[in-house]
């Protein structure tokens, strides 16, 4: 059975979305401002519930857990998923470069296209 779809606010930061994760699934999360052996610590936790095996105990393998509960949590977990509407910066900010080997009667089509995309936004 799954699990609710729960998307975090876009521009949410991933160690915000990690607690968030870690919290859902039930484990201690210690007071913000994680040392890097905590977070190591806190993603093997992840990877141990979201792949059920063994637990590992030596600190190497301790590092792999923490990989593959990353690789796992933002591969299918709702917590590192898109929510609806378009992704930040997809839009083009500058209009497109053309190349220079464009010749005049492309230059043509492309005015002609753009005219008529332009007729069929103003309604005239």
């Amino acid at each position: 059975m799954k699990s609710p779809k729960r998307t975090l606010p876009r521009g949410t930061a991933h160690e915000r979305r990690a607690i968030s994760l870690a919290t859902r699934l039930g484990i201690n999360v210690p007071p913000q401002l994680l040392t890097d052996a905590q977070w190591t610590t806190l993603w093997a936790e992840i990877g141990k519930i979201l792949l059920r095996t063994e637990p590992p105990e030596p600190l190497t393998l301790k590092t792999l857990w923490a990989d593959v509960g990353m690789y796992l949590a933002e591969l299918r977990e709702p917590e590192f998923q898109w929510g609806p509407g378009r992704r930040l910066g997809s839009k083009s900010s500058k209009p497109r470069v053309l190349v220079p080997g464009v010749g005049k009667a492309a230059l043509r089509q492309r005015r002609s296209r753009e005219r008529k995309r332009d007729r069929e936004f103003t309604g005239n």
